[in-house]
């Protein structure tokens, strides 16, 4: 019987409980995730009798101790950002994979999908790993890609990530009730780039970019309705810093970059560096405040010619 670690929370680690019940050959050892953040998640977990301890657990000496007497065969972290130890990795006998939301070897790390729309890729995908010591270099099991389209944004993206993350997981846990070692390909680690947290700090706009560069910027960083985990596009005229939030494209030809070209009730026209413009359809104020077109003279004293790259 195969015993098994699983480590993570949120949505994939609730769709994996759920793929369990037509899987058998797997022992479900416990379950590491945020205690008291998904009552589903525990309710699930407590109906397939799956002990769920929390996931800062794993940091502490005398829960490794712990895990050692259980004999595990394997470790399945899904989307976790716990470094493991060493020790946590030599532990199961036949090894540890992760679920990484993004296509590696050249999207390691963090926030590796809003990257991937401002980097202007078309296409991205998910990962199953084996772990290593170095985040994200493992040898690849099984990979998916997909799309990226136009009207993707950071939290429409990071969102198909986690479902074809999440079914490669099931697919995994799938072929070892059967026996099946996932496949082990070694990484092209000459491609590997590895995003960090502080990477994605700041939101200024650079208004010297091309208009698609500037809209990739913005939309990378729409979630809405909720906040990016990592800034906000942020634009600036004289000591008013205001945010924001939506844009779009306009094929038409603009003055110096950064020039407001028109100011209407759909929103802002800024001129980039090449032969388009930058609408931008959603602005708030560091107060929160949201401004429209027919108000942001007012509000912000912004009018047609000003330079927001100035």
């Amino acid at each position: 019987m195969n015993k098994i670690l699983l480590v993570g929370s949120a949505t994939p680690i609730q769709k994996i409980l759920y793929g369990l019940s037509d899987i058998k050959g797997l022992q479900i050892e416990a379950l590491y995730a945020p205690v008291g953040q998904s009552a589903e998640i525990e309710l699930r977990a407590a109906s397939l009798q799956i002990p769920i301890r929390d996931i800062g657990l794993l940091r502490k000496p005398e829960e490794l101790k712990r895990l050692r007497t259980l004999a595990l065969s394997w470790i399945l972290s899904i989307n976790s950002t716990i470094i493991f130890p060493p020790a946590l990795l030599a532990m199961p006998s036949s090894g540890c994979l992760n679920l990484h939301p993004g296509r590696l070897p050249e999207y390691a790390g963090l926030h590796t999908h809003q990257w991937a729309i401002k980097n202007g890729e078309v296409t991205f995908g998910a990962t199953i790993h084996w772990m290593t010591a170095e985040v994200d270099a493992g040898d690849l099991a099984y990979t998916q890609e997909f799309p990226i389209s136009e009207k993707d944004t950071g939290l429409s993206l990071y969102l198909k990530c986690l479902k074809s993350g999440t079914n490669l997981a099931i697919q995994a846990l799938r072929d070892i009730a059967q026996g099946i070692s996932p496949p082990r390909i070694p990484q092209d680690l000459s491609k590997r780039v590895l995003y960090r947290a502080k990477d994605s700090t700041s939101g200024e706009i650079d208004w010297r970019q091309p208009a698609k560069k500037i809209l990739d910027f913005i939309r990378a960083a729409d979630y809405a309705p909720f906040v990016c985990p990592t800034y906000t596009p942020t634009a600036q005229f004289k000591n008013c810093i205001f945010f924001i939030r939506k844009a779009a494209l306009i094929a038409t030809r603009g003055g110096m970059p950064g020039e407001v070209l028109t100011i209407a009730d759909n929103g802002v026209t800024v001129s980039a560096s090449d032969q388009n413009s930058v609408l931008l359809k959603s602005i708030t104020t560091t107060e929160g405040r949201s401004v429209s077109g027919a108000t942001i003279a007012d509000v912000l004293g912004l009018k047609p010619g000003d330079n927001l790259a100035s």
